[in-house]
């Protein structure tokens, strides 16, 4: 194997998401877009329509399944986050918790969910669609403002 790709994949392997925006849909068929941040401040999106569900294979419920998925499928975005953003991003992250209030309920909206990722577990701080709610804490609010400027 090529020396330098041998380190690419080891480089790949060892960042982490800290944070994603995604959107799904089950309606006619899957839809499942989104953007994800990760540790080094690069950003990537993947963009799914489709009626098959070859995406099950990748287990996207976990911080590992995810990245692979993304770094498969999906998108170097031109942008990074700036490394003053970046610190801030995870210094919120560490101090959040998971506790997401509901507001309301619809049907057949979809869901948008924004999340953060530590230890390999998601912990959704703001979610829109099918059902509404937002994780109230002062961190979480910091948190989504800087979000905004990326993803």
């Amino acid at each position: 194997m090529d020396e330098n790709i041998e380190k690419e994949n080891v480089e790949q392997n060892e960042r982490k998401i800290i944070i994603t925006r995604y959107y799904y849909n089950y309606t006619l068929r899957f839809i499942y877009i989104g953007k994800a941040i990760f540790d080094d401040g690069s950003i990537y999106g993947w963009n799914y329509i489709g009626h098959t569900f070859d995406f099950l294979e990748y287990n996207l419920e976990t911080e590992e399944g995810l990245k692979k998925y993304i770094l498969e499928k999906g998108k170097l975005v031109d942008r990074i986050v700036k490394e003053e953003d970046l610190k801030k991003m995870k210094e919120y992250i560490e101090d959040i918790e998971n506790v997401l209030t509901f507001d309301y309920f619809e049907h057949d909206r979809g869901v948008c969910n924004i999340s953060v990722w530590k230890d390999n577990q998601e912990t959704i701080i703001k979610s829109m669609g099918d059902c509404s709610g937002e994780n109230e804490s002062e961190s979480s609010k910091k948190l989504l403002k800087l979000i905004d400027k990326y993803v």
